[in-house]
């Protein structure tokens, strides 16, 4: 099975090794209990779009999206 029908993973790679930033967001989501995988590339903009394919929300989202209605409140 070819998840990855027309990208090439070298490409990507190099991509996020020439930006550090989103490769850190990357390891966070895995940090975090996330699947990151990558899932479409934009070629107008020659972006790489990953989203988080997990079967369930990682703990650690759960906390971050709770709602304020929860009694989570925002840091000052």
């Amino acid at each position: 099975m070819n998840r990855h029908k027309g990208l090439a993973w070298a490409n990507v790679q190099a991509k996020l090794e020439a930006n550090t930033e989103k490769l850190w967001s990357l390891k966070e989501m895995e940090r975090t209990g996330g699947e990151p995988d990558v899932v479409d590339h934009d070629k107008k903009t020659g972006e790489y779009i990953f989203y988080d394919c997990s079967a369930e929300s990682p703990k650690a989202a759960e906390v971050l999206l709770r709602p304020r209605s929860a009694g989570i409140k925002e840091r000052t």
